[in-house]
């Protein structure tokens, strides 16, 4: 009967070192691991967050050099089509219907160039 007494008091102790071990387990899941790991993924949730808003910043500057070009070639090409058609020193004087053609050709360039390099839209 002694024997039996003792192994039964060894089983209770057992399955309380048993139930304690997977307390302190749960535990330090809770307390001290998952807490880290959101706190990593946090991290890198904003450093992934940084470097696409830097990556657009560059896509937003080049895109503002580019149009910049383009709207600077569309304004010499203007400038030139009026010298080549100007008729005086002084006043330009051509015919209206010139005029208003190399203005629209002038403003189809400009259009041109904001299809070209339309503004990026933003994520953000």
């Amino acid at each position: 009967m002694q024997v039996r007494t003792m192994l039964n008091q060894l089983i209770k102790i057992s399955i309380i070192v048993g139930v304690l071990a997977i307390s302190l387990s749960i535990s330090y899941y809770f307390v001290y691991f998952l807490p880290e790991h959101e706190k990593t993924k946090l991290e890198v949730q904003k450093q992934m967050d940084e470097a696409k808003r830097q990556h657009n910043e560059k896509k937003e500057i080049e895109r503002q050099n580019q149009l910049h070009i383009c709207l600077n070639i569309a304004q010499q090409d203007n400038a030139a089509n009026i010298r080549a058609n100007c008729k005086g020193t002084e006043n330009c004087s051509m015919p209206l219907a010139l005029a208003s053609a190399i203005q629209k050709k002038y403003k189809d360039e400009q259009d041109l160039c904001y299809q070209r390099y339309p503004p990026l839209i933003s994520s953000q």
